[in-house]
């Protein structure tokens, strides 16, 4: 049996890499991220912007290659210190803000708490959680999150002859994508565990019958997960 990882290999550090490689891992982003491109009104709230928020390693992407250009000084926000260390890592000076857990839900309250009336804009995929902003700050897409019936299929030919022992899933869209590829394949995922990085997965997968393991703590999660997939362990 193998495991699963809907979560893109570049993305997984060399060592969990190597803890899992025993275990034949397969590693299926089940997405299609695309930039897109931008109105005047959406490059002018970037440039206007005091602080950037980026929540996702294609957003980083994006900005290093395409929006940095636009506002250069402003200061960043990002879920984790992994992303922060990207940034530095790609020569980013400005200043960067850090969620206190790797939640989306936990940035937008800190950032509310920290600088409640900057010009905040937090740039996002198509599928991002719509949430009341107060008036200083908006949202701007960047890119889009599709998954078409072509690659559906693809993923189904690929599959078709595998047994998943443990899956993680990596997202409540994710894991959307994954049942219908379960429904397809109920010989694949018929043994599966599946392992989130955060509750609302957990909730959603629990909903749909499935057996859920998620983070004990909201820090260093993909880590956490990973560590538990390779030992057998659970926290349910």
């Amino acid at each position: 049996m193998a495991y699963l990882l809907t979560y893109p290999q570049a993305n997984v550090p060399v060592a969990l890499q190597q803890q899992l490689a025993p275990f034949q891992p397969v590693y299926y982003p089940l997405r299609q991220l695309t930039p897109r491109p931008l109105t005047a009104a959406e490059q002018r709230l970037i440039r206007t912007s005091e602080c950037l928020v980026l929540t996702s390693p294609f957003g980083i992407q994006c900005y290093l290659q395409q929006l940095q250009s636009l506002n250069p000084t402003a200061a960043l926000a990002v879920l984790s210190p992994k992303m922060a260390h990207r940034l530095r890592q790609a020569e980013v000076s400005v200043p960067i803000k850090v969620a206190p857990a790797a939640q989306q839900r936990q940035l937008y309250q800190y950032l509310r708490q920290q600088i409640p009336t900057q010009r905040v804009c937090w740039l996002q995929g198509d599928h991002h959680p719509t949430q009341p902003l107060p008036p200083a700050w908006h949202q701007v897409t960047i890119y889009t999150n599709q998954w078409p019936e072509k690659a559906q299929q693809q993923a189904q030919a690929t599959f078709k002859s595998l047994q998943f022992q443990k899956v993680l899933v990596t997202s409540p869209l994710n894991l959307r994508r994954l049942l219908a590829l379960k429904q397809a394949l109920p010989n694949t995922f018929q043994t599966s565990t599946y392992y989130t990085l955060g509750p609302s997965t957990a909730v959603l997968g629990r909903q749909a019958g499935l057996t859920m393991v998620q983070p004990p703590v909201q820090q260093n999660v993909l880590a956490q997960m990973i560590q538990l997939m390779v030992a057998g362990c659970t926290s349910r």
